[in-house]
This record gives structure tokens, C-alpha cells and sequence, in this order.
């Protein structure tokens, strides 16, 4: 037989399945409670089920524990037969090693179901911290690319701002390079104008002078001429 039908549960059944089938079925067969001739190899048997399924251990028919007591009253070959208080000390210690055994079996299997359970708060303790780690490390790296992002977004912004006070500066150059021009040409201009004024005024004074002098020279001609006669 397999162990989930040993529990009385499908294949593939959650491990909250086969923990209340296990207390069922222990319940069920613990010689504490059932005292069937049986009871003792059903209940090891549930144990070793439980335990194929819980901690993954291969479940095999050949481990079912046996109890090999001989009965206080069967004869050894060459023995006598045991006096009737001998037979009743026997029992007893069959009895107390029997009442022995079975609260060793029953405490084991408590000390294994508290461990189960300090194994399942341990695995739900360890996978709530694990979502947790999770979920941090999603809320910074959140973070971060938000905060990358609003970052660059100001590099963006200083950049544009520098890239404009940098062709507002090369533009008021230029500006000012082409009035200085300007304002040497027109100063330029100006002078050429004010030379030709005086060169011009220069020939005209010349050219009175010269004919002033023409008509001094030929009046004192005429009167020279004048006075010969």
C-alpha cells in the first residue's frame, strides 16, 4: 500500500491535508486508545506514511517496526516450564516495557508534530521575510530609477539653461563685434568726407588764387602796355 492511501487521502493532497489525516488516523490506531492486536502495527505504520510524505523519506512495507516477544508462556527446548509467578513477573515486564514503549512512540510523535510545526512557522517566517525583502528591494529600486530619472531630468534643464547663456553670450559678441565694425566704417566714412571737404576747399582756394594772380599779372600787363604807347 502506498502512504496516502495508509492516510485516506488522494495524491497529491497539501501538506494541511495530510497533517489532519495523520492525527485522524494516530487517534485512530494509537494503542493508548485502540487495543486491538493490530493497533501497534497500524499506528507505525501511519507514522511511517506520515513521515514518506512530511520529510520525503521512501516509504517501504519492510519498515514496519515488528515486535518479536515471545509469550511468557511458550516453552524453550531444554528449559522447564516457568512456575505460575515467573510467567506473571514476565508479563508485567511485558506489560511495562509494552506501556514503556508505546508513551516513548507517543511522545516522539508530539515532539515530531511540534517540530513540524516550529518547521512550517520557521518556512512561513522565512518566505514573509523573503516577500519582504522583495517588496524593499522593488520599493528602492524604485526609488532609485525615480530619483535617476529626476536627476537626469536637471542635467537636461542645467544643459538647455547653460547651451542658452552660452548663444546668448556668443550672440551679444557678435552683436558688439558688428557695431564696432559698423562704427569704424562710419568713422571711416566720415573722415574720408571731411579730407575731400578740405581737399576740395584747398583746389578752390587754389584755383581763386591762381586767377586773382592771372588777372594781377595782366592788368600790370595792360598798364605796362598802357604806359609804353
Amino acid at each position: 500500500m502506498d502512504p496516502y492511501s495508509i492516510l485516506g487521502i488522494q495524491p497529491g493532497a497539501s501538506t494541511e491535508e495530510i497533517k489532519r489525516a495523520y492525527r485522524k488516523k494516530a487517534q485512530q490506531w494509537h494503542p493508548d486508545l485502540n487495543k486491538s492486536e493490530e493497533a501497534k502495527a497500524r499506528f507505525n505504520e501511519v507514522q511511517m506514511a506520515y513521515e514518506s510524505l512530511i520529510n520525503g523519506k521512501p516509504f517501504k512495507a519492510t519498515q514496519r517496526p515488528q515486535q518479536h516477544y515471545r509469550p511468557p508462556t511458550q516453552s524453550y527446548p531444554g528449559r522447564t516450564q516457568p512456575s505460575a509467578s515467573q510467567q506473571s513477573s514476565r508479563q508485567n515486564a511485558h506489560h511495562i516495557r509494552r506501556v514503556k514503549l508505546d508513551k516513548a512512540n507517543a511522545q516522539r510523535s508530539r515532539d515530531r508534530e511540534d517540530w513540524l510545526g516550529a518547521m512550517a512557522v520557521a518556512r512561513n517566517q522565512a518566505s514573509e521575510n523573503a516577500q519582504r525583502a522583495t517588496r524593499d528591494y522593488s520599493e528602492a529600486t524604485d526609488r532609485i530609477q525615480r530619483e535617476t530619472a529626476r536627476r537626469l531630468e536637471e542635467a537636461r534643464i542645467a544643459y538647455a539653461r547653460l547651451v542658452r547663456s552660452i548663444q546668448a553670450e556668443r550672440d551679444e559678441a557678435v552683436r558688439q563685434a558688428v557695431t564696432a565694425r559698423d562704427q569704424k566704417i562710419t568713422a571711416a566714412q566720415q573722415e574720408r568726407s571731411r579730407r575731400e571737404h578740405f581737399a576740395n576747399q584747398a583746389r578752390q582756394a587754389s584755383e581763386q588764387a591762381f586767377e586773382a594772380k592771372i588777372a594781377q599779372i595782366q592788368r600790370e600787363f595792360e598798364a605796362d602796355l598802357a604806359a609804353s604807347r
